[in-house]
């Protein structure tokens, strides 16, 4: 997220009006330098629509005052803009990530193979289901996890790393389960 705050400001002018759009200009140069970014655990289709969809969302939701307030030394400036930022521009695209996060863990968990002779169809099951469940509900979702912890720096990570939604992605797994056995 410090690296997409850090791309934005460097594309912004210095001097902004109060909610200036940012600029299709500004979110297609965002786009291109997303792209470029390593991302490990994610399908290049993923990735591309990731950076896509952060990017349309960035332009639908956020203003450059946002961006510039997000890089203030004071928390009580550049919290709210950064939790916006999350609520706002990667809840609605963080079902990408997920579908590939959550398929790759299940895939490379010893423990899948032990447990279904269908070990891919499983994962893939599972990941759609978590992937279609953030589809519709990830603002929630973020709203709940930023009740818990309003400092998270990483969406993929506070996700990954929240034991409720861990528990709904287990009930996936289990559901997923009787169908691949």
């Amino acid at each position: 997220m410090r690296l997409f705050i850090l791309t934005i400001l460097l594309l912004l002018p210095f001097t902004a009006l109060a909610d200036t759009p940012i600029t299709q200009e500004t979110a297609q140069a965002y786009y291109k330098t997303c792209l470029t970014k390593d991302a490990p655990m994610m399908s290049d289709e993923n990735k591309d629509l990731m950076c896509s969809c952060t990017a349309a969302k960035m332009m639908e939701t956020m203003s450059v005052e946002d961006v510039q307030a997000m890089s203030s030394q004071e928390t009580a400036i550049a919290r709210p803009a950064a939790n916006k930022l999350i609520i706002d521009v990667y809840a609605p695209c963080i079902e990408f990530p997920a579908r590939d996060y959550y398929y790759m863990t299940c895939v490379e968990n010893p423990e899948t193979s032990s447990i279904s002779s269908r070990p891919r169809e499983l994962c893939e099951c599972m990941s759609d289901e978590v992937s279609g469940f953030l589809a519709e509900n990830a603002q929630g979702v973020f709203a709940d996890i930023l009740d818990r912890d309003p400092m998270i720096l990483d969406p993929m990570e506070a996700l990954a790393g929240d034991p409720d939604f861990q528990k709904f992605a287990e009930k996936k797994l289990l559901g997923c389960y009787a169908r691949y056995k």
